[in-house]
């Protein structure tokens, strides 16, 4: 759940906090996510350059931190999940072979259909009380008042998971990408914190793009500012 009261510094890779981040793009702000001068962890591809991120549409954005306040996950993660995996368009869906072992990844933030059905069976009464309307399908996924609270709820259960680990913002957020136990298991193995280092090619570069989020993300930066100004949570 959200912390009140604390004040911390979200680590971007070797140690650079939101304080910092923000005085460093006010001093040169990047024109494009893909011009932030973020340096890729050791493992990250580096022949695939991060996308600029499009300044999301006001209405959805309403949305996500509505529904993020709702279930205690960090608004400025939501948005950033949204950017990277689908651009903000609620359209978007993955149905390709290895997508569809887990019924497709559809939407926002591409949630597998399986993930969202387990959620939903696993938490009736949540389901019934803020996704009554989604009807279990993939088309389904792809309207955000179906989305959005699937996807809070799952980042806010991500979010207790980490919130007490070192980088706990891109650890939370890496483990959207390659599963919460799976990120636990490199978290033993590099004693107590996630070393990107140990992360598959597909993890590391997954890493490098939360990073670009943070550091070029003008909706992300402005929402990680306020959450640490209200102390919504206490970032490490």
């Amino acid at each position: 759940m959200a912390k009140g009261g604390a004040t911390a510094l979200i680590v971007i890779g070797a140690g650079v906090g939101v304080g910092t981040l923000l005085a460093m793009a006010a001093r040169k702000a990047p024109s494009s996510a893909a011009k932030a001068p973020v340096k890729a962890p050791k493992g990250a591809s580096a022949s695939v350059a991060p996308k600029a991120s499009k300044a999301p549409p006001s209405a959805l954005m309403a949305d996500a931190v509505k529904w993020s306040k709702t279930f205690g996950a960090p608004s400025s993660l939501l948005t950033a999940l949204m950017a990277i995996e689908s651009s903000y368009n609620p359209a978007a869906k993955n149905t390709n072979e290895r997508a569809m072992k887990g019924g497709g990844a559809w939407g926002l933030t591409q949630l597998l259909l399986t993930t969202a059905k387990d959620i939903t069976a696993r938490n009736p009464n949540t389901a019934k009380t803020y996704w009554p309307k989604w009807d279990g399908t993939g088309p389904g996924l792809l309207k955000p008042e179906n989305h959005l609270p699937i996807a809070a709820f799952l980042l806010a259960q991500h979010w207790k998971r980490f919130k007490d680990k070192a980088n706990n913002w891109l650890t939370t957020g890496v483990s959207w990408h390659q599963g919460a136990g799976g990120v636990s298991k490199l978290i033993t193995k590099g004693g107590g914190k996630l070393n990107p280092a140990h992360l598959p090619p597909n993890g590391a570069e997954y890493y490098r793009r939360l990073q670009v989020q943070q550091a070029g993300n003008p909706a992300v930066r402005e929402m990680l500012a306020q959450e640490q100004q209200r102390g919504d949570f206490a970032y490490a």
